[in-house]
């Protein structure tokens, strides 16, 4: 076990001080938050990823190449299920936050997941 001491600061009798535990906790609550990142599982840990953010942004439904009704209805079903969360509560069904999709590679997979996202992560209650 390890402690951080401030110089001078009062140890309780845990072996704590103060202002090094309200320093670690802002610590720890800044890097839990997103500053224009995302978060990425990438071997084994979780990683925020400034690069992929960016990636996101520059994404728009003019580059995904599906039919327009296709686009327009993939669209609804995943802003409907995120809307559904209190539908799952009340028939007591574990609400998971996941798509899948599946498909060779160069269908458009990546692409329609970032555009996605992007439209996402405007909403009031971002996933």
């Amino acid at each position: 076990m390890f402690y951080i001491l401030k110089e001078g600061g009062q140890v309780d009798s845990e072996g704590h001080c103060k202002e090094t535990d309200v320093l670690i906790r802002a610590v720890a609550k800044w890097t839990s938050q997103l500053y224009q990142e995302v978060f990425i599982f990438d071997d084994g840990c979780w990683i925020k990823s400034k690069t992929m953010w960016k990636a996101v942004q520059r994404s728009s439904w003019d580059n995904v190449i599906l039919d327009l009704d296709m686009k327009e209805q993939l669209m609804k079903d995943v802003h409907g299920f995120f809307d559904s969360e209190q539908s799952y509560a009340e028939l007591t069904i574990p609400w998971k936050r996941g798509i899948i999709f599946y498909g060779s590679p160069g269908n458009g997979k990546t692409a329609t997941i970032k555009t996605l996202a992007k439209g996402l992560s405007g909403r009031t209650n971002p996933i």
